[in-house]
């Protein structure tokens, strides 16, 4: 009786799959990343999703949409929930220091030809998930999900903005000849920033993803207020020039990401 059981259930779940995979093929072809396979684990809630770059390009992020048919209290459809990756930083790292790209890591740059196990916690084998949005080394999207979309962008565009804030504040601290302290005076003015930005907590705009960058970059300047932080000579200045000039390539890198181009649906 157990067996008849075990084997009921087994069919049960081929069939869920059996009636999935139509819609996940039909969907998984509108982008340059497809969801080769997937698999479900009903003991650890996980749907393994299997994808694969099939674009030709190097991916920097993507977004992968999942819903399982629930409704709210009203009988609505509940809003899938996102799985969003941006491997922006590791590319720029990676342009900075004249070397190329780390594309082994999980969650780094996903190459072209690669492929890459996603789990997503799944209620059960009803799940659907698709590739919604995908956004390609070169600044180019294949956009199906707005909302994945203008999130990559509000947080591409804040962090590209609060950089461009600490540029302009330490350009203007060391041409101050008046400053003897340029790095405590571009703190000062920075942490009064940082109060403003922190009050507009809305990560589904550019202004309300400011803050991070701005802590990270006082806590850089804070630093190079410590005596001997610096092994080489030089005088404050010296330092905070060398600092914006990165900086400055940094900002020069990130812009064309924020300025992505959409490509017509396939």
């Amino acid at each position: 009786m157990k067996r008849t059981i075990f084997l009921v259930a087994l069919n049960a779940v081929w069939l869920a799959v059996s009636l999935l995979a139509p819609i996940l093929r039909a969907q998984r072809q509108e982008t340059g990343l497809i969801i080769q396979s997937w698999k479900y684990d009903p003991e650890t809630k996980g749907l393994a999703l299997k994808l694969v770059n099939s674009s030709g390009k190097d991916i920097i992020a993507y977004n992968i949409s999942d819903s399982d048919g629930s409704r709210d209290y009203y009988g609505r459809p509940n809003p899938p929930g996102e799985h969003l990756e941006d491997a922006l930083g590791s590319l720029i790292i990676a342009q900075m220091s004249g070397k190329e790209p780390d594309k082994d890591k999980p969650n780094g740059i996903f190459a072209s030809g690669a492929t890459r196990t996603l789990i997503l916690w799944a209620k059960d084998i009803s799940v659907k998930a698709v590739v919604d949005l995908v956004v390609y080394a070169d600044a180019t999207a294949e956009v199906l999900n707005e909302h994945a979309f203008s999130q990559v962008v509000a947080i591409r565009t804040g962090q590209l903005m609060a950089m461009q804030k600490v540029s302009e504040t330490t350009h203007r601290a060391l041409e101050d000849a008046t400053i003897t302290n340029p790095g405590a005076a571009a703190v000062e003015k920075l942490k009064r920033e940082l109060v403003e930005a922190k009050k507009l907590n809305n990560p589904e705009v550019a202004e309300g993803n400011r803050a991070v960058g701005l802590q990270s970059a006082i806590a850089d300047l804070e630093r190079y207020q410590q005596p001997n932080f610096f092994s080489k000579k030089g005088t404050e200045r010296d330092h905070l020039k060398e600092y914006v000039e990165d900086l400055d390539k940094r900002i020069a890198l990130i812009l064309p990401h924020t300025q992505i181009r959409v490509l017509e649906s396939k």
